[in-house]
């Protein structure tokens, strides 16, 4: 099992959340937060800070020695930035994927586990210090995007707000996490395999123009997974995608969108209701700041794309990258 895809215990404190899972949520929760692996640690805190995000001053120290930063947002989801010292994950990150997963905060991992095997879906369930979690087959090319985990109620949680409330203003505007983006080879077998593990289907079809993707919009308790396939072989999903297996391409974020424009203007260009800031501004990967109350595929107004600097990337193939045999999984 690659050490970057192993859970490490003790993070699952820093993202304590006061409310649990709720009857709203789906079968994994609510979407709690999205790692963003880098292979330059100090380039991408610098790139983040420029964007107008608040971040946690010292990286914290994987067991794996990975260093992880954090950007908590209000509402107590989160993105982590992982600077990766994996090989594996550097062989990832150079052929335009990243390695990481996103997570669902529960109720009970056990509980989701035994929901999940109803539907016939089979789910691995562990314990670190604080934290439990529910994890797909290491063999999953799909599912293993994500994963569950559930904290404990332990002293270090009052900490932990503690920690959490220092960061939650962004010059940017940000509200908090939204959408997770995952590129994926055969659409309508992704939609399937996530629609069956309890992902209900928010909206069948969109077109996303900016990555030159169509997609299915998912729900994840009241957030939602965007699940996108390249229209072609050229544009940013383009390339042998196959080979790559799904993988995280981006976010959107709720935003306060006056904060935003503001800073974001020489960074972002406006795409329907939204500002995107492209991989070649964000480090690999998309960013969307959109209204609080909009998503992903019913924005109001027309398109309206502009420049995003990326002329038409295409993923590079890696015949040697690594498998789906262990888990995308970090608690942080």
């Amino acid at each position: 099992m690659s050490s970057r895809r192993a859970f490490v215990a003790g993070c699952a404190a820093l993202a304590a959340v006061p409310t649990a899972a709720s009857a709203a949520d789906g079968a994994l929760g609510r979407l709690d937060h999205s790692s963003w692996a880098v292979s330059d640690g100090a380039a991408a805190i610098a790139v983040f800070r420029k964007l107008g995000f608040s971040l946690t001053p010292k990286p914290k120290v994987q067991s794996d020695g990975a260093l992880s930063t954090f950007a908590f947002f209000p509402d107590f989801t989160y993105l982590e930035i992982v600077e990766t010292h994996s090989a594996e994950d550097k062989r990832w990150l150079a052929s335009g994927a990243n390695p990481e997963a996103a997570g669902g905060l529960v109720a009970s991992c056990s509980a989701t586990a035994s929901a999940l095997a109803r539907r016939g879906i089979r789910m691995s369930v562990g314990k670190g210090a604080g934290f439990c979690y529910a994890a797909f087959p290491s063999d999953d090319g799909l599912l293993g995007n994500v994963f569950a985990y559930a904290h404990s109620k332990a002293a270090s949680t009052q900490r932990s707000r503690s920690m959490h409330s220092r960061y939650v203003r962004h010059a940017n505007g940000a509200l908090g996490l939204r959408e997770i983006w995952l590129a994926v080879p055969d659409l309508e077998r992704a939609v399937v395999r996530f629609t069956n593990a309890g992902f209900p289907v928010i909206r069948r079809s969109i077109v996303v123009e900016p990555l030159r993707a169509r997609g299915t919009v998912l729900a994840w308790g009241s957030h939602r997974i965007v699940l996108l396939q390249a229209t072609g072989p050229i544009g940013p999903l383009g390339g042998p995608v196959a080979d790559l297996g799904a993988h995280t391409v981006g976010v959107r974020l709720a935003a306060d969108m006056t904060a935003a424009r503001r800073v974001l203007r020489p960074f972002a260009s406006e795409w329907r209701d939204a500002l995107l800031v492209g991989p070649a501004q964000a480090k690999g990967g998309w960013i969307a700041f959109g209204p609080e109350n909009s998503w992903t595929g019913e924005a109001r107004s027309s398109p309206r794309v502009a420049g995003l600097g990326i002329a038409g990337r295409s993923i590079a193939s890696n015949a040697t990258r690594r498998s789906k045999a262990s888990s995308r999984t970090r608690i942080s």
